[in-house]
């Protein structure tokens, strides 16, 4: 067949079809024979219309792909997230306490750190407490950091928590759980050098560093040389012996810790060295002082055994601090030199005299 035969035979075909479609659809042809005698007249179906959706009809879920895409979009435009969570009290104290504080700090340094243009965050909010029910918190507008941030609560009189928290693009939102908890009582043993009791003896603990707002805490020591501090709170503190002001040496630093399940009692001895202080000064024939000179000071009215020990400078001097009330030998020798030897009485009142020792070649 010729390529002319086929378009022709194509378009007898298409005309054909266009006719039995004007057929199909009902109405007849101008022309076509259509009229009375034609047969029935074929009327057309009425197309039904669309349902309606009720107003109440939940509406389609979007796809789960959406939705992450959606979350992951708004995460990556934020730049604060949120701390929450609640604070766990001790029953024994939940009576005393009516508000407590929460606190958010940046974990950078004063400086600024690596941004110095944007200054430390910090927020603090108080909290009205119910004895009733846990107190639970939310804290937001917290800008994201590298540092994280330290997240505390306080009371007066309690000791509190600290959990360190980062908040990201990736994780805007924090959950922690802070406590707040009574102190544990705190035994001080008070004693001198040789491990006798100190009676009536002032007692003062005093904190040193964080946490802040602790009160400095004061007693005095029974006939025993003992105290106890019913209420003390975590952290470092100073124990002084004496005189508030003039300790009667160098305070001792003792760390207390908090509460840990039925350990509760925590304590220490504080040794106070007590006695009068012996100079002696050691000279040589032509009267300058004699270096590296041995001393020694014995006790003789003591039953235990006690012996001091120690060496002359460069101007020939040497002090024993705190030696107590008695009656010593003194002793002092060096190489090439006689020995010197002679016995002072120590009293509780004052120090004694200098000694003065001249030692002569042998």
């Amino acid at each position: 067949m010729k390529p002319r035969d086929v378009s022709l035979l194509a378009g007898v075909l298409s005309l054909l079809v266009a006719l039995g479609l004007l057929f199909v659809g009902g109405t007849p042809a101008e022309g076509m024979g259509g009229g009375p005698d034609a047969g029935p007249e074929v009327s057309e179906a009425p197309v039904p219309p669309a349902p309606a959706i009720e107003s109440g009809a939940p509406a389609l879920a979007p796809a789960p792909e959406a939705v992450t895409a959606a979350r992951e979009s708004a995460a990556h435009t934020r730049s604060d997230g949120m701390v929450r969570g609640h604070v766990s009290i001790a029953t024994s104290v939940l009576s005393r306490l009516d508000l407590l504080t929460l606190q958010v700090l940046e974990a950078r340094n004063d400086d600024g750190g690596t941004d110095p243009a944007r200054p430390t965050f910090t927020l603090q909010k108080s909290l009205k407490v119910d004895p009733r029910r846990t107190p639970e918190f939310v804290l937001d507008g917290i800008p994201f950091s590298p540092h994280g941030y330290f997240v505390s609560v306080y009371a007066p009189g309690l000791n509190g928590s600290t959990q360190h928290v980062r908040l990201t693009s990736e994780r805007p939102v924090a959950d922690v759980v802070l406590g707040l908890s009574s102190g544990v009582p705190y035994s001080i043993l008070v004693r001198d050098q040789l491990q006798n009791p100190l009676r009536e003896q002032t007692v003062q603990m005093i904190p040193v560093g964080e946490p802040t707002g602790r009160a400095i805490l004061q007693g005095q020591s029974d006939a025993f040389g003992s105290l106890v501090f019913e209420n003390v709170l975590q952290g470092e503190w100073k124990i002084a012996v004496g005189p508030p002001g003039a300790p009667l040496g160098e305070p001792r630093r003792v760390q207390v810790v908090p509460p840990a399940g039925s350990y509760t009692l925590q304590s220490t001895t504080v040794t106070v060295a007590l006695g009068r202080n012996l100079e002696v000064q050691v000279f040589g024939p032509s009267g300058h002082g004699l270096q590296e000179v041995e001393l020694e000071v014995t006790a003789t009215d003591s039953v235990a055994f006690r012996r001091y020990e120690g060496r002359t400078d460069w101007t020939g001097k040497h002090t024993f601090a705190h030696l107590p009330a008695g009656t010593y030998q003194v002793n002092a020798r060096l190489a090439g030199h006689g020995r010197w030897t002679r016995v002072v009485r120590i009293g509780e009142d004052k120090n004694p005299d200098p000694l003065v020792a001249r030692l002569y070649p042998e």
